[in-house]
């Protein structure tokens, strides 16, 4: 299946500590739970990008999130858009659920 073991293992220290509140500069969860604990402490600093309060796991003070809302998982034909109009689509990528 597309990428579902790419997922899992890339985002495995993320679903253990913090969930994927924070994102690098190219939308990408920060998978160390040391790294989301950083930019919670953080916030303003131009690397730590806030997905917001759902995506953090409210068990970890983080955020509000509880289950598998915060998950990431393998996604097929996602639109790329580009000022507001569809211009092609992803085959295949690890998505935030």
């Amino acid at each position: 299946k597309c990428m579902e073991q790419d997922c899992a293992m890339s985002l495995a220290s993320a679903h253990d500590g913090s969930g994927c509140r924070f994102l690098d500069d190219d939308g990408f969860c920060y998978s160390n739970a040391n790294a989301q604990l950083w930019c919670a402490q953080n916030p303003a600093d131009s690397r730590c990008n806030d997905g917001g309060a759902s995506w953090g796991w409210a068990s970890t003070g983080l955020g509000s999130a509880s289950g598998k809302v915060t998950t990431w998982e393998p996604q097929t034909s996602v639109a790329l858009y580009k000022k507001g109009k569809e211009v092609s689509r992803y085959g295949c990528a690890c998505l935030k659920n």
